[in-house]
């Protein structure tokens, strides 16, 4: 990255913690194609006859799979992040398969509790401790959402999507290398404008696989962390009078450093720390309370102009389950823009913009399939009741 631009990002890409404050910036650097390589084929080796892959996580991480399985249509890749019963029993029949979980440090605990039930074969994707590291410098300054396209987390896919042909890799690896200039000029600019026109409404036109992705990177970075601004992001889409266009590349590396060049420049502008999540503890404080059952609206829907309904299911959708979800919620709230996500993988992508967004009406949807997840839900409720339905 050019220096200019870095020493602008800095001060903003600290991540702070109690007393630590730790830059996760390592994002943009450069990383040797023989680092990649070498963590390659020790995944290789942890993964030798093995036909199916399982990769579990949360937020960015399995989004960033669940994009790449989607682009390349990668036929022996699998990736589970819900709770509900039915995700795994989905996975029952898999021949000879290997669970890949992921977690920066080892103790999410959707990920940790999938790999116990989990009963075959699991190795682990760790900042430190695991089977792999996963940056290739064995650094720990890469949060989550900026993962990819810079650490094993994206290339390990990458890697089974190519059928494993190095070579083939260098080659996206080298040109995607050779666009990062052009990249961080033309995204550092457009950022900066947007940030001085105040934009707060994203229309992001780009591959759909991407749509969680893309969505969790601009608004859990830049969401409920200033007071007045509350970004959303709408993917795709006949344009929508008031949002701001922005097209990414076809390119799933490009575009994904189209957005994080994008983010940072914006942050600056804003003045916005854009590497940390810091209101996500607030549910997780609440989860193993002794909270109220019932599941009573606190919410009159009437009070405030609400622009958008976010639909949170808290159980495992099929795609076809989710359009299908949001055709019955674009029929009871004809005038709103209707949004659908599953829970608890919303908690880790979309929280923390959450909690400050007044123009949005929450409705999270308990199917009541596993005890921890009905406890996540409530405990989210109990955090956003005032503009929230727990059904």
């Amino acid at each position: 990255m050019k220096p200019e631009i870095l020493e602008q990002i800095k001060p903003y890409g600290i991540e702070i913690k109690g007393e630590e404050r730790n830059e996760r910036l390592g994002w943009t650097k450069t990383v040797p194609f023989e680092l990649i390589e070498k963590e390659l084929l020790e995944f290789e080796q942890l993964t030798s006859g093995v036909e199916n892959f399982v990769f579990s996580a949360m937020g960015g991480s399995i989004n960033t799979v669940k994009a790449i399985k989607k682009i390349y249509g990668v036929k022996n890749i699998y990736t589970i992040d819900s709770l509900d019963p039915k995700a795994m029993a989905e996975l029952d029949s898999l021949n000879n398969p290997i669970m890949i979980a992921i977690s920066k440090s080892g103790t999410t605990l959707e990920t940790k509790t999938l790999a116990e039930r989990w009963g075959k074969k699991v190795i682990w994707i760790k900042d430190s401790d695991g089977d792999l590291q996963v940056q290739f410098d064995g650094q720990k300054d890469i949060g989550g959402r900026f993962s990819a396209p810079n650490t094993i987390i994206f290339w390990a896919p990458m890697y089974l999507a190519v059928n494993k042909d190095l070579i083939k890799l260098k080659e996206i690896y080298d040109k995607y290398e050779a666009k990062r200039p052009e990249i961080e000029e033309r995204m550092w600019s457009l950022g900066q404008e947007l940030a001085e026109k105040n934009v707060q409404y994203f229309q992001l036109d780009c591959n759909p696989a991407l749509e969680t992705w893309v969505t969790q990177l601009l608004e859990e970075s830049l969401g409920s962390k200033i007071e007045g601004y509350n970004p959303k992001t709408i993917v795709n889409g006949d344009q929508i009078q008031g949002f701001e266009k922005v097209r990414l590349s076809e390119n799933i590396m490009e575009a994904m450093y189209e957005e994080q060049i994008l983010v940072a420049s914006m942050a600056v502008g804003k003045r916005i720390t854009f590497v940390d999540q810091p209101g996500v503890e607030q549910y997780k404080k609440l989860i193993n309370c002794d909270l109220r059952n019932d599941s009573k609206d606190g919410t009159d829907t009437s009070v405030r102009p609400y622009k958008f309904v976010e639909v949170v299911n808290y159980g495992y959708m099929k795609d076809e389950e989710r359009k299908s979800l949001k055709t019955e919620y674009q029929e009871k709230y004809p005038d709103k823009i209707i949004l659908v996500f599953e829970g608890s993988d919303w908690n880790h992508h979309s929280y923390q913009a959450a909690l400050e967004n007044k123009e949005t009406l929450f409705i999270l949807i308990d199917k009541k399939t596993d005890p921890i997840l009905t406890k996540i839900a409530r405990a989210t409720y109990e955090t956003i009741k005032e503009k929230a339905i727990l059904i």
